[in-house]
């Protein structure tokens, strides 16, 4: 049962913001992230980040 209550998924994205992903502004960017996927994102693992490109891809996790 608890597996089920807690069930999550993830998903790689690419993201463009690289200012948002400060220790400090991490509430800003799960509230940002979930606006932008539709889903209720409630951790995110940064994978690489590309600071020629400025880009940085991310996994997030959301609760299914």
């Amino acid at each position: 049962e608890y597996l089920l209550r807690n069930k999550s998924d993830s998903h790689i994205i690419t993201y463009e913001n690289l200012e948002l992903l400060k220790h400090d502004k991490e509430q800003k960017l799960l509230k940002e992230l979930s606006q932008i996927t539709g889903k209720n994102v409630f951790r995110i693992k940064v994978q690489r980040i590309d600071y020629k490109r400025s880009v940085a891809v991310l996994e997030i996790f959301y609760k299914s």
